[in-house]
């Protein structure tokens, strides 16, 4: 039975890029296939292989790793770019296909994000990097054997927190 993890970007690292807003905080869809974005980058900064904001964004090594485990993800290049330090880092910003992968489990607050996020094993078979349909949160789900290669890679930015799966029907069949 293969685990499941959700995606998240590491708020404990320093001295770490941090991109600016841009493209008027505009979904993925209405980016331009290519993006240059001035930057203030001061002294030695870390450029990681994850960010989440100001919107989804992967370097080359994510990248490649995805679209083994993913080839309906849509990337777009963006540059962020200081010209004075020569600091020109390129990143993917990434729409990652959703799937109806929430178990009867789930449970929500008022305001209908998650309370308690459990996936159904049968709804999510076969897939290894996805979002999650029918939920205000953008989490990214990966199989244990993405990140597996993830972390084989050495890709920086992230943590990965286990999402709780349930086998759909068989609770119901041997307690029914």
């Amino acid at each position: 039975m293969s685990e499941y993890f959700i995606l998240k970007e590491d708020q404990q690292l320093d001295g770490t890029f941090k991109p600016p807003r841009f493209e008027n905080g505009k979904p993925f869809a209405q980016l331009p296939a290519i993006s240059v974005v001035d930057v203030a980058a001061q002294g030695d900064v870390e450029v990681l292989d994850w960010l989440e904001r100001p919107i989804r964004m992967v370097s080359d090594k994510i990248k490649t790793i995805a679209t083994k485990y993913n080839a309906r993800i849509a990337f777009k290049r963006v540059y962020f770019m200081n010209r004075e330090q020569q600091f020109q880092p390129l990143y993917w910003a990434m729409q990652v296909p959703a799937i109806d992968a929430l178990s009867s489990q789930s449970s929500f607050h008022p305001d209908q994000t998650i309370k308690r996020l459990v996936l159904a094993r049968s709804k999510i078979a076969g897939h290894h990097m996805f979002t999650i349909a029918g939920v205000r949160e953008p989490y990214l789900v990966l199989s244990l054997a993405a990140a597996e290669s993830l972390l084989r890679r050495e890709a920086t930015g992230f943590v990965l927190n286990r999402v709780e799966v349930h086998e759909e029907g068989q609770h119901e069949a041997l307690y029914g």
